[in-house]
């Protein structure tokens, strides 16, 4: 027992033997490895797609009045990149480094507010298409009239 009893006192004044990884070289990763997917909200149209894609159901998208809350997971994120793969504007890109070290949970855990426009015919909130019709039509062409509007009053005459 005075074995044990002096080992814990020596343990205590030792200093951590643990580094901080910020300040160590990590390996180079293989190719084909990638990192946990990052969100863009300057470029989401919160089309919801990813988080219908999402096999792991990390990403989760609700709206609040005339914002989108957009959250994401990444403690049960698998990286399987089909939120990257189906999104249309390109809002969701792989980090470049595939290691993510951090001793504080809430840094996996991504919020981001998108802001919708109003419906051009109704008062109804919908997503700013404005990237879709960019990528469709070509920078700075009139986005049409179809794209500004809520599902219910495109389908009126």
């Amino acid at each position: 027992m005075l074995p044990l009893i002096r080992i814990l006192i020596e343990n205590i004044f030792k200093p951590p033997i643990t580094e901080d990884i910020s300040s160590v070289n990590l390996p180079k990763h293989p190719k084909g490895f990638h990192g946990y997917p990052e969100h863009d909200p300057t470029r989401c149209i919160a089309c919801g797609i990813c988080q219908y894609f999402c096999p792991a159901k990390v990403i989760k998208i609700s709206q609040i009045d005339d914002k989108i809350n957009y959250h994401m997971d990444l403690d049960q994120c698998t990286c399987c990149g089909q939120c990257i793969d189906y999104c249309p504007t390109n809002a969701i890109k792989h980090m470049p480094n595939p290691y993510f070290v951090t001793t504080n949970l809430d840094d996996f855990k991504v919020d981001h507010q998108i802001n919708l426009i109003k419906c051009a015919k109704c008062d109804a909130f919908i997503p700013d298409m404005t990237l879709i019709a960019n990528k469709l039509f070509g920078e700075g062409k009139p986005i049409p009239k179809h794209l500004s509007m809520c599902p219910k009053c495109k389908r009126k005459p």
